[in-house]
């Protein structure tokens, strides 16, 4: 490992890693300030069913569903050969997925590929409806399954983390790595909406997201095994977290969903990233369409708030974890949070970056506190399958919530947002249920916003 000054074994140590957890997730946000106006741009041919909510539901959607395909396979493999080798394989998937996204601005946007949707979607007089995509989009889904196929490396990052990190630094750790992946949501969107302002429009953000993708493959090239890594900081295996949570005991859903307070649990993550993902599809198109956002605003809307999550986070949860339980935190939280979905069909850009606020503080007050909470009431022995249960349902409710959110914006427009406060108004009564479970005051750091 390089010797930087002033930092310890284990700093320089974890210094790789979140490197890559910084470039994954912006490499994940970079294409959210221009996706929806490629959608458009890019649309071609006789799209008879909705529109580009639809489509840039589609594509999300696309993204999630092959990513709950690919995360486990490329987990699995992890275990098998070793996280580095998957990380780079991972990676230089994403580097070609975003090759084949620039291709697609090089493509002839007149040759059109018909697709015929599921039978439900159907004419006046009964017959299929047919979509014609232009080849140009076809491209961007085909990269998207790529990214999809080849996303698990998030999962792998975490897991290598978990092989170099000592049980009682887990926390300290673990923070540092959303520390880092919230800082590249910061900078993806932001460097891309400026970027794609530029005489060379929206291919520019994708060559600097493969070029930053590139780096992080010589990175990966030269990062340590964790074997290594844990030979020069003096640890054995089972030290660290990551043989804690594979020591663990193993349970099956049917046996999880026996457990008091695990099915609620599961539904209100479910219900949350459902929630969620509405907003997610319908809010781009709303602000290039309805808004006429340029990209770089759309940018600087989501910088500012990955901004202010990264702010409620390091300096309003340790403060109110320590003085309210968990059940509160998620009830109050919730209720704040659907504030904003409120302010959101508002046209006035003042009142949109103002209702940033409750976005901010609602979120960052409600999901750490209820993944510590799910956390305290699986328990020490099984809480890392509960964990993986929850992470399938919010995989499930994305695929849903994407395309539902495209759909729904097709059909009523900025009227969307107010399905996804009301659902997390519903989310917050059903919290409710929980405060007769055991609580504790979380930690002051207990996890990671969504």
């Amino acid at each position: 490992m390089a010797n930087f000054p002033h930092m310890s074994a284990q700093q320089r140590a974890l210094l790789p890693i979140l490197f890559i957890g910084f470039i994954t997730s912006f490499s994940m946000s970079t294409i959210l300030p221009f996706l929806p106006q490629l959608v458009q741009d890019f649309r071609g041919g006789d799209f008879t069913l909705g529109d580009t909510g639809l489509l840039f539901g589609i594509l999300g959607a696309s993204y999630a569903l092959f990513e709950m395909i690919g995360a486990p396979i490329l987990g699995g493999w992890s275990d098998r050969i070793g996280r580095k080798k998957v990380l780079l394989i991972s990676h230089f998937g994403s580097f070609v997925a975003w090759g084949i996204l620039a291709y697609a601005f090089y493509v002839d946007l007149d040759s059109d590929v018909a697709f015929t949707l599921p039978g439900f979607l159907s004419s006046s007089d009964g017959a299929p409806i047919l979509v014609s995509l232009s080849l140009p989009l076809t491209v961007v889904l085909g990269a998207r399954v790529l990214d999809g196929l080849t996303g698990g490396n998030v999962a792998v990052a975490n897991s290598y983390l978990a092989d170099i990190t000592p049980e009682e630094n887990s926390s300290d750790n673990f923070g540092k790595m959303a520390a880092a992946s919230g800082l590249g949501f910061i900078v993806g969107p932001a460097l891309a909406g400026i970027l794609s302002g530029t005489s060379m429009g929206y291919v520019l953000p994708v060559f600097a997201a493969m070029g930053i993708t590139a780096i992080g493959l010589v990175a990966l090239a030269i990062m340590p095994d964790a074997e290594k890594v844990r030979m020069e900081l003096g640890l054995k295996l089972e030290d660290c977290h990551g043989e804690h949570e594979r020591k663990k005991r193993k349970i099956k859903l049917g046996q999880a969903l026996k457990i008091q307070y695990i099915p609620i649990i599961l539904a209100l993550y479910f219900l949350v990233y459902f929630a969620f993902n509405l907003f997610y599809t319908a809010f781009p198109v709303h602000a290039e369409q309805s808004l006429e956002w340029n990209p770089a605003r759309i940018g600087y809307y989501f910088s500012a708030l990955s901004s202010l999550m990264i702010v409620v986070q390091l300096f309003v949860l340790p403060r109110v974890s320590k003085k309210f339980k968990p059940v509160t935190l998620i009830v109050v939280g919730l209720l704040i949070l659907s504030l904003y979905f409120y302010f959101a069909i508002a046209s006035n850009i003042y009142i949109l970056f103002f209702a940033l606020i409750f976005f901010a503080v609602g979120n960052g007050t409600m999901w750490p506190s209820f993944l510590g909470l799910m956390s305290r009431i699986a328990g020490p022995d099984i809480q890392g399958a509960i964990q993986g249960f929850g992470s399938s349902a919010g995989a499930a409710a994305s695929v849903l919530g994407l395309l539902m959110g495209g759909l729904l914006y097709d059909w009523i427009g900025a009227e969307t947002f107010l399905f996804t406060g009301i659902g997390l108004t519903i989310v917050a009564i059903g919290s409710l249920y929980l405060r007769s479970a055991k609580q504790n005051k979380i930690p002051e750091k207990s996890g990671d916003s969504e």
